[in-house]
C-alpha cells in the first residue's frame, strides 16, 4: 500500500496531526522522531524498554504464566505490574496502556494494575487452539516479517525449552513478495522448524516479484534449522502429523483461514489412533 518507508511516516504524522492541541499522544521512543519532525501540537509521553522513554519497563521476567515487570515513570519507580500476555511487545503495549491511563487520571491500584492482570489477550494473538499428545498448537495472525519475528520470539521466551514449529501462509499484499523475503527468513530462523505453504493468489504477482517459499527454506536449511516448502496446506497437514511429537509447540501463521489448517490438525492429533500417545485435552 505504500511506495517506501517515508510514506509509512507520513501515514502515522498525518494521524498524529489529528490529535489537537491539549490532545495526548503516546508512542514507543523508536517512533518519537517520527512525530518530533511532525511538529504535532498535542503532549507527547513515550514508552519503551530503554531509559530515554518516560515510561519505561526493565527487570522483567515470567513465571507460572505471568510476566513480572518494574515500571518507572521519568525516573520515579512506579512498582511492579503483572500481565499474562507474553512477549517484549506486550510488555511495550501495557506501557503504553498504563500510560494513557495515567493521563485519564486511573489509579494504579483500583484499575490499572488489575485490568492489566485480568486482560487475556484477542483472538489469533498466539490463541492456544489446541493441547494433547503433549502438542500445543497455537493460532496467529502474523502476516508480515516483524509480526512473525515478535510472534516467534514471545513463544521462545515463553516455552524455552520446547521445540517450536512455525508454520507459516503468505497470504497478504506484503508476504506474497519478494521485497520481504530476507527478513521473513531471519524472522522464521526463530523456531526450530519452519513450514512455508505457497503464496495466496501467487498468480496475481510476477514471478520476478514474488516471494519464494523454497528459496527461504534453503536458506533457513543453511542456518542448520528445520525448513521445507509446500504447494498446499495437505500436504503441510500430513507433515505435521509425521512430525509432531510430545512438548513440541506448533505455531500456524496466517492472516486469512488457512483451508481451516488449526482444525484439521488438531482434529488429527486428537484421534485416539494417533501414534503412542495418550490423549490429554482440547482448550
Amino acid at each position: 500500500y505504500y511506495r517506501d518507508l517515508d510514506e509509512i511516516y507520513e501515514a502515522f504524522v498525518d494521524f498524529a496531526r489529528l490529535v489537537p492541541r491539549g490532545g495526548f499522544l503516546a508512542t514507543l521512543n523508536e517512533h518519537q522522531r517520527v512525530f518530533e519532525a511532525a511538529g504535532v501540537e498535542c503532549d507527547v509521553e513515550t514508552f519503551g524498554l530503554r531509559g530515554n522513554a518516560d515510561w519505561v519497563a526493565s527487570d522483567w521476567s515470567r513465571s507460572g504464566g505471568i510476566t513480572y515487570f518494574s515500571v518507572r515513570y521519568k525516573g520515579r519507580y512506579e512498582g511492579v505490574f503483572e500481565l499474562r500476555l507474553s512477549g517484549l511487545h506486550n510488555l511495550c503495549n501495557s506501557l503504553g496502556v498504563i500510560a494513557v491511563g495515567k493521563r485519564l487520571g486511573l489509579d494504579f491500584d483500583d484499575v490499572i494494575r488489575p485490568a492489566l492482570l485480568e486482560y487475556r489477550g484477542v483472538d489469533r494473538r498466539m490463541q492456544s487452539r489446541y493441547e494433547g499428545h503433549g502438542v500445543l498448537i497455537m493460532d496467529d495472525f502474523a502476516h508480515h516479517p516483524t509480526a512473525v519475528r515478535e510472534t516467534l520470539a514471545a513463544l521462545r521466551l515463553r516455552h524455552p525449552e520446547q521445540r517450536l514449529i512455525a508454520v507459516f501462509e503468505p497470504r497478504s499484499n506484503t508476504s506474497v513478495l519478494k521485497l520481504h523475503e530476507s527478513e521473513l527468513t531471519a524472522a522464521l530462523a526463530l523456531a526450530n522448524h519452519a513450514l512455508l505453504s505457497r503464496p495466496h493468489r501467487r498468480e496475481q504477482a510476477p514471478a520476478a516479484t514474488r516471494l519464494d517459499p523454497e528459496a527461504v527454506a534453503t536458506a533457513l536449511q543453511k542456518r542448520g534449522l528445520q525448513a521445507h516448502a509446500f504447494p498446499d496446506s495437505e500436504s503441510i497437514l500430513q507433515h505435521l502429523a509425521a512430525e509432531c511429537r510430545p512438548q513440541d509447540v506448533v505455531v500456524i501463521m496466517s492472516n486469512g483461514k488457512f483451508d481451516n489448517l488449526h482444525q484439521r490438525l488438531l482434529e488429527t492429533l486428537a484421534d485416539p489412533d494417533f501414534p503412542n500417545q495418550p490423549s490429554t485435552h482440547k482448550t
